[in-house]
């Protein structure tokens, strides 16, 4: 692409032989990809002694790799975004490219997840040009603890931009392990305020590292550390209310009801072999009236004899 010399700009020259001549798999066609590097032909410039490579041809490929970056990119996108499994990532692909399930793999720990780290550093300008316009940075820490006592692993991002900035396996919790972890953020970009966890040995480092910046508690981890105590308050507050029920409710609770009762304790059933219809009970014959005298008077329905009802039958 370089047509001048960037020392003396004269017209570049064209050497005679391939500085790259291999077959790319792209998602669209297999390409035959070669490249004649040039160089200045004044023998007294700087330039004579470069050879110009082609960087369009640079961009199909990575270097020893015969699959395309759109291979690489969409390998990686299925892998990481939809979180299919190799196995999967390697179904969709094999209809348009040669590839095997071990390529895929290959692929995306040794070209994929490298070029991912890379993007991250290209928005070094941008942090510094947000850090000098908003006077620093707002920064987020939070860890992960595995389980049986492997090291934690620990991301710092920047709020605003969501960018990951650092992240790192910290094998001690400690005053000086976070320490040494946050140093390289304060020595690249001022920093107005971190957002983090309440991590023992963590508040130490803030205050060390970041003395200018204001510490924020995660809300998050905050209610995390409030429902904790609440949980417990409200199990005992919930002993509490049984043991002071049970004395008035408990005869109630343990007497089965007398009318309506399920036959042998069986509820309604259904299902392939569901309950008998109820078989209709023939009324009574009529009986000869009784004078007003004797007649009984009416009784006055408990309005909460079936809420009542219904509570004690859910409770038992």
């Amino acid at each position: 692409e370089l047509t001048t010399c960037p020392y003396c700009a004269a017209p570049t020259a064209l050497l005679n032989y391939l500085a790259a001549d291999k077959t790319s798999q792209t998602l669209t066609a297999p390409l035959a990809v070669a490249s004649r590097p040039t160089h200045c032909p004044d023998p007294t410039c700087p330039g004579c002694a470069l050879r110009l490579r082609s960087i369009a041809a640079r961009h199909l490929a990575l270097p020893g790799s015969t699959y395309g970056l759109d291979v690489v990119a969409r390998l990686g996108r299925l892998r990481h975004q939809t979180a299919l499994s190799f196995a999967a990532v390697h179904t969709a692909l094999v209809d348009q490219i040669q590839i095997s399930r071990s390529q895929v793999h290959t692929l995306y720990q040794e070209a994929y997840l490298p070029l991912l780290a890379a993007t991250e550093r290209t928005h070094h300008a941008a942090l510094t040009r947000l850090a000098e316009q908003s006077g620093g940075l707002l920064l987020a820490l939070d860890g992960l603890a595995p389980a049986g006592g492997e090291p934690q692993l620990w991301c710092v991002y920047e709020i605003r931009t969501g960018l990951l900035l650092r992240a790192g396996w910290l094998s001690q919790s400690d005053h000086r392990a976070f320490a040494a972890f946050l140093q390289p953020l304060a020595d690249t970009w001022p920093v107005r305020a971190v957002l983090s966890d309440k991590q023992q040995g963590l508040e130490a480092a803030l205050a060390a590292v970041f003395p200018a910046a204001v510490p924020q508690l995660c809300p998050a981890h905050y209610l995390c550390r409030l429902a904790d105590p609440l949980a417990t308050a409200a199990m005992q507050l919930a002993m509490r209310v049984r043991k002071a029920v049970r004395p008035s409710c408990g005869v109630a609770l343990r007497a089965e009801p007398t009318a309506g009762a399920a036959p042998g304790g069986v509820l309604t059933v259904t299902g392939v072999l569901p309950n008998p219809p109820l078989v209709a009970v023939p009324p009574a014959p009529p009986s000869a009236p009784l004078p007003p005298s004797a007649a009984p008077a009416p009784a006055l329905a408990d309005p909460a004899a079936s809420l009542v009802g219904a509570i004690l039958q859910r409770v038992r």
